[in-house]
């Protein structure tokens, strides 16, 4: 019976603290205040970033974070910067074609590699291109960058003091003058390859160019230039093509 009472009169007690609940959270924001929340963007980011660590039986040996600067992303860039920043309309338009137009002329990445894997470094064991339409293309940059912050939230929390980040860019356009991603064109993949071990990230596309969804893959083999199909393919026609521009 007494336990019984001695419940009852914990329950009183409780009911009776409850009207004031509202007052201590109004109290606490006015006490300990933080700030405004701003419109988040990561979901954007998420979409156009690919990421995979490559493992030697237990030792890493590549762990890469690619970030694709579609034309979405740039906007999104744009947008978190202009917020930041006090910025009015007319300067985020200017800003946005400049965005934008950089687009027509280079497909670009930030790519985030591992302290002891620099990506500019001659001796570095990987080597990038990109592939698109059963074609492959060297980039004509690969430089160390300082990442900006805005681009650092698009990374969505992939940023650590263990990685360098990098510029990747390749040209958008073939020798021809024509863009190599078309609205036919299904998907992009940058791939990582060693002596040994491929990477290969992949963005698919809707027929809008916009991110559909994400991939990658990973293998193990024993890398042999005279296997490559498209060197096979072209000794079968009796002929090597001379390489063009940007092209592997």
């Amino acid at each position: 019976m007494k336990s019984l009472a001695s419940r009852y009169a914990v329950l009183v007690i409780f009911l009776g603290f409850l009207p004031g609940c509202n007052r201590i959270i109004d109290w606490g924001k006015s006490s300990f205040y933080q700030g405004e929340p701003l419109p988040k963007q990561l979901s954007i980011g998420a979409r156009y970033l690919r990421s995979v660590k490559v493992l030697d039986q237990f030792t890493v040996v590549g762990q890469f974070d690619a970030l694709w600067l579609a034309p979405e992303l740039r906007t999104a860039y744009v947008n978190i910067y202009a917020i930041k920043h006090g910025k009015g309309e007319e300067v985020k338009k200017i800003m946005l074609r400049r965005e934008l137009e950089e687009t027509h002329h280079f497909i670009s990445f930030y790519v985030l590699s591992l302290t002891s894997i620099p990506l500019e470094d001659r001796d570095c064991p990987w080597t990038l291109f990109l592939q698109i339409d059963e074609k492959k293309y060297s980039p004509i940059e690969v430089k160390q960058i300082d990442l900006e912050e805005e681009y650092e939230l698009l990374f969505c929390n992939k940023v650590s003091k263990y990685k360098l980040p990098y510029f990747v860019k390749f040209d958008a356009k073939d020798v021809e003058d024509k863009p190599l991603i078309t609205n036919e064109t299904k998907k992009i993949e940058l791939y990582f390859r060693s002596l040994r071990k491929e990477v290969v990230l992949t963005w698919l596309l809707t027929p809008e160019s916009t991110v559909a969804s994400s991939t990658f893959r990973c293998k193990e083999q024993d890398y042999d230039p005279e296997k490559d199909e498209n060197t096979i393919k072209e000794r079968e026609e009796g002929k090597m093509k001379e390489p063009q521009r940007g092209t592997i």
